[in-house]
């Protein structure tokens, strides 16, 4: 979808996080019905203060971003706030009128800002019960209400999110320019939302020249089938698999046993996290159409190989140029490196595809319909230490 993200980029960059989440939240939670508005039923739906949004509009309509229109009233009392959107963002507001979405993704982002897709510990509040005097002195407890820059975090986060929930291309540097947060205060804010359980766990970023990208930026796996505004319209399905179903960390490694001593420190200290989580999802791919048994795995790779693109799209996961590797590494570094490490890991992608596919058809799942599916590693963060397969069946959603 990413037009939140694409919104976001359209406003006055000095423009504070507080804003910024006002205007996302009114695009969503008002759906661009601006007239007649009382600050504290804005505050109230919001889950904020009234003192906030009072002067987040003055702030907004000080920016140019919103247009004050008439106060006029016919009933005693103070008269309720009119705005209109300043004229390009109502441009911005016609696309997100057109824009498409997977089918819960507006009522998830919705729900974030409002902050009612979040819970935590219900005795996370004051204990009104508890005597408080002498010898009883008040204690400080964490409030249940998600601060409101990581709710703005988490709706970017679900914006960019596919339907299982895989959050792919927002760095850290991209979540501080949309929100104008700090570098600190983002760190803080996703690491909330690890502790919450909003996010399962990540696959760290890197910045290695062993990949094709210089710069890999995290990808994160949001907790949505557990989220109250989605509960019961969740269409995807999760198998668990423990190490002893599946180790895959154990065979790439086994796969990369062949490199130098000095290339594989490397890998593995660098960039296995995130060259497995790709090798992963190009296995995916393949689960639907390759064999049931690990003794056609030879005659697969013959077959289709080259075929259906795999050999190309896994040369394009690792650097193309020799001498890149040469110059870090030395000139001991094999001149056909790259083609034995492009084939082992070509053929760790078939090996994985057709266990995998073999442990849905154990579960009764009719793999060659499936509409959706993602291996993911264990995960960074996660309170879970196994590995997943997310998947969307003929039929659900």
């Amino acid at each position: 979808m990413v037009y939140l993200e694409r919104f976001l980029q359209s406003v006055d960059p000095q423009l504070g996080v507080n804003e910024r989440f006002l205007l996302a939240a009114l695009m969503f939670a008002f759906d661009g019905r601006w007239g007649g508005i009382v600050v504290a039923d804005v505050a109230d739906r919001l889950a904020v203060s009234a003192k906030m949004v009072r002067n987040g509009f003055r702030l907004l309509c000080d920016a140019g971003c919103l247009v004050d229109d008439d106060r006029v009233t016919t009933s005693p009392g103070r008269p309720k706030l009119s705005f209109s959107l300043s004229a390009d963002l109502k441009q911005a507001r016609t696309e997100f009128s057109r824009a498409e979405a997977w089918g819960k993704q507006r009522q998830a982002i919705l729900e974030c800002l409002c902050g009612a897709a979040f819970s935590y510990d219900p005795k996370g509040g004051p204990d009104l019960g508890t005597k408080v005097g002498h010898g009883h002195p008040p204690t400080r407890t964490r409030s249940s209400k998600l601060p409101v820059p990581a709710r703005l975090i988490a709706s970017l986060m679900v914006d960019r999110s596919d339907e299982l929930g895989c959050v792919q291309g927002i760095s850290k540097a991209r979540l501080r320019e949309l929100t104008g947060i700090s570098d600190s205060g983002v760190r803080k804010h996703v690491r909330e939302l690890h502790q919450r359980g909003v996010i399962l766990g990540a696959v760290p970023g890197v910045s290695s020249r062993l990949l094709a990208e210089h710069k890999v930026t995290s990808v994160y796996l949001l907790n949505l089938p557990d989220w109250p505004c989605l509960a019961g319209r969740f269409a995807a399905s999760c198998v668990f698999l423990d190490v002893e179903q599946a180790d895959f960390h154990g065979e790439l490694l086994e796969q990369l046993s062949f490199l130098p001593q000095v290339l594989r420190k490397q890998v593995m200290q660098v960039a296995l996290e995130t060259l497995l989580f790709r090798l992963l999802q190009e296995a995916a791919k393949l689960v639907p159409s390759c064999p049931e048994s690990l003794s056609s795995a030879q005659t697969f790779y013959d077959d289709c190989a080259s075929s259906s693109g795999l050999n190309d799209r896994v040369a394009a996961l690792l650097h193309p140029q020799l001498a890149v590797y040469q110059a870090v590494y030395g000139h001991g570094i094999p001149a056909n490196i790259l083609s034995l490490l492009c084939g082992r890991l070509v053929w760790f992608c078939i090996e994985t595809a057709i266990r995998v596919r073999r442990i849905l058809i154990d579960r009764g799942l009719r793999v060659d319909d499936l509409d959706e599916l993602q291996i993911w590693p264990r995960l960074k963060g996660s309170k879970v230490h196994v590995c997943r397969l997310l998947f969307i069946a003929p039929g659900e959603g």
